[in-house]
């Protein structure tokens, strides 16, 4: 059996930063404080060169969970697209605009940009619209959410 090699902190970060999340909002979704996120990713070390803060075992498989997660719903949201004759994907300027189109949502705005930002690439024709502008364009809000619920 081949042991998994430890999650570094470039390697944790880049999977936060690829998944749309905030240090603080990443900790809040593995329920960890959000300064133990910042020091996993502050690479520090002891006078001995040993890192300070290592990457726990069992981050990489949450952060996996988290990216099957958000690839389900790049997934869905490239098929769905698909069918649409002028496909534009209709997305969250901020997480107040989340709470509002889906209240209790765990989900901050950034997330769901970074779905649609993944979308977009194998729907190069699609196009992104913040929910308020697309509701001002003349859109019903039942019309213009898009971007499934996570």
């Amino acid at each position: 059996m081949e042991t998994e090699r430890p999650m570094g902190a470039g390697e944790l970060r880049v999977v936060r930063e690829y998944l749309g999340l905030s240090g603080d909002q990443l900790a809040a979704l593995i329920g960890v404080h959000s300064r133990s996120v910042r020091r996993w990713e502050s690479s520090q070390r002891d006078e001995d060169g040993r890192i300070r803060w290592p990457v726990p075992d069992g981050i990489r498989e949450l952060l996996e969970d988290l990216e099957r997660r958000a690839a389900r719903e790049v997934d869905a949201l490239v098929a769905f697209l698909e069918t649409m004759p002028e496909p534009t994907v209709v997305t969250y300027r901020s997480d107040q605009e989340v709470a509002a189109a889906h209240p209790g949502s765990r989900w901050p705005a950034s997330w769901y940009r970074a779905i649609a930002g993944r979308a977009i690439q194998d729907v190069p024709r699609a196009r992104v619209q913040f929910l308020a502008d697309a509701l001002t364009d003349g859109g019903s809000l039942l019309d213009s959410l898009a971007l499934p619920e996570t």
